[in-house]
């Protein structure tokens, strides 16, 4: 659903400065209707976000709509901030085809269980169990190069509930669970969200994002942190885990090698459809 919809005409060009600007409330009808100059421009559009017209009042290139950041405490997973950019050939009448992305992925654990055969805790089921993210990008730069900026972390190392409870909608990247897990397989069906964290390599300063399964196992908290490399934009993890032995004792230190098995599938996360819009 689009509760907002900002349409910004570049001039095609060097410099790329800004020709006309439109701001529609809750678009329910296509075509879009658009006023710009007959030459060739960019066309870029941005969905859902916060505020009125007037929060765009300093844009006056590409380059300065570039650095206008998406907020993970703004964003919403059910309508989430959307962005799309397009070229547009010169001419008095157009019309073009616009397809909007959001810039969250969505992380799905759908099944879990534990099989701790041949430890001395064999039989024991994980209790009182939190999943969540840690080392999350808090801002996104849809319209830039890399679409990130590392400049603050939610969560960075440790579940920091204070933090996290600011956020509009907190389940983003939180989720208690009201069961405890054993041998037998459970559907958990728990969905969170991140914004991308696209490095391959970790190095000082930074960090994989972290989808993280804490809980109490023989009487011990122990947490399975699962790292997310590549983590990229408009993505769909789907994951079915099986814990084999004792966790991490901190969320951010790797799990044992083989304490975890893990499938994964991932594609796209959410298909918007194409607005026409017409100028």
């Amino acid at each position: 659903m689009l509760r907002s919809l900002d349409l910004f005409f570049f001039h095609d060009d060097e410099l790329r400065r800004l020709d006309a600007y439109q701001h529609v409330d809750a678009p329910s009808e296509s075509p879009v209707e658009g006023i710009a100059g007959s030459g060739r421009h960019i066309l870029a559009a941005i969905s859902n976000y916060p505020g009125n017209s007037y929060s765009w009042m300093d844009i006056q290139s590409f380059s300065q709509l570039s650095s206008r950041q998406f907020r993970l405490e703004d964003d919403d997973p059910g309508n989430p901030l959307l962005y799309g950019v397009t070229e547009l050939e010169e001419g008095r009448s157009r019309s073009c085809k616009l397809k909007l992305e959001p810039m969250l992925s969505a992380l799905r654990l759908r099944s879990l269980s534990c099989d701790f055969s041949g430890r001395s805790y064999e039989g024991e089921t994980l209790k009182s169990i939190s999943i969540y993210l840690i080392h999350v990008n808090s801002v996104a730069n849809p319209l830039s190069p890399d679409g990130i900026r590392e400049e603050s972390y939610i969560n960075p190392g440790y579940l920091d509930r204070k933090a996290v409870e600011s956020l509009s909608h907190p389940e983003m990247l939180y989720m208690d669970l009201d069961k405890d897990v054993g041998e037998a397989r459970e559907e958990i069906d728990c969905t969170l969200y991140a914004y991308p964290n696209p490095i391959s390599e970790e190095s000082l300063g930074r960090t994989f994002t972290r989808f993280v399964i804490e809980g109490s196992l023989a009487g011990k908290t122990c947490y399975y942190p699962i790292n997310l490399p590549g983590l990229g934009a408009n993505r769909k993890y789907t994951m079915d885990i099986t814990l084999t032995r004792m966790g991490s004792p901190d969320p951010d230190i790797p799990a044992e090698t083989g304490s975890i098995i893990l499938e994964t599938d991932i594609k796209q996360w959410a298909e918007f459809d194409e607005y026409s819009v017409r100028f």
